[in-house]
């Protein structure tokens, strides 16, 4: 939030504890652009995705989630539900 753009190149991967399914949930409200979010179980495969809206009060994944991906809104088809994602510390 307070940022004015994403590059296509940034995001963030949000860890959520406990995981779940409202725990995983995000909002939109102060953004000033749409995102991709991309959530993950705890094996890291991709369980749901959707372009979250900006200033849109919901968004929440179909099953628990572990993990929160938000990035650039043109790299949604980069992950599809069933792929598995390796997260590398960066």
């Amino acid at each position: 939030m307070g940022r004015i753009r994403l590059e296509s190149t940034e995001g963030i991967a949000l860890i959520i504890q406990p995981p779940g399914r409202f725990n995983a949930a995000i909002h939109m409200f102060f953004m000033r652009f749409d995102i991709a979010a991309i959530w993950l179980d705890a094996d890291h495969k991709v369980i749901h995705k959707t372009i979250a809206h900006r200033w849109r009060p919901y968004y929440a994944p179909s099953s628990p989630a572990a993990i929160v991906l938000e990035i650039h809104p043109t790299r949604i088809n980069d992950y599809n539900v069933g792929d598995q994602v390796k997260i590398a510390h960066a």
